[in-house]
């Protein structure tokens, strides 16, 4: 059990490193001046992470973000709180989004198992 939940969370920081390198290589400060910053010009990367945790039923983990939702939704077999925590019901397979600020959001593809 710490084993898979130490994977989880390391898979997690993964994606959150490689996306965070991807999108400041991606961004052109040579075209942000002074004068358009001025305009009220908003930066803005509106991306969608994704993260994949396994949990058999009965067990839960925390997972960072607020205001979190279904986006897919298997017969309800994964319960979530607005604290961030995500408990397996029953078998199936569940999406839960999160915000994560300046039009960042994560999906959560949550696999039950018995």
């Amino acid at each position: 059990m710490k084993r898979k939940l130490l994977v989880g969370l390391l898979s997690i920081a993964t994606c959150f490193s490689l996306g965070s390198t991807s999108f400041a290589s991606s961004v052109s400060t040579d075209q942000v001046t002074t004068s358009s910053l001025s305009e009220s010009t908003q930066l803005s990367t509106n991306a969608v992470f994704q993260a994949t945790i396994n949990l058999k039923a009965g067990e839960m983990v925390y997972v960072t973000g607020y205001s979190f939702w279904y986006v897919y939704n298997d017969d309800y077999c994964v319960d979530f709180s607005q604290a961030g925590l995500i408990v397996g019901s029953r078998p199936g397979t569940s999406i839960i989004g999160a915000d994560f600020g300046n039009g960042n959001i994560m999906h959560y593809t949550v696999v039950v198992t018995e």
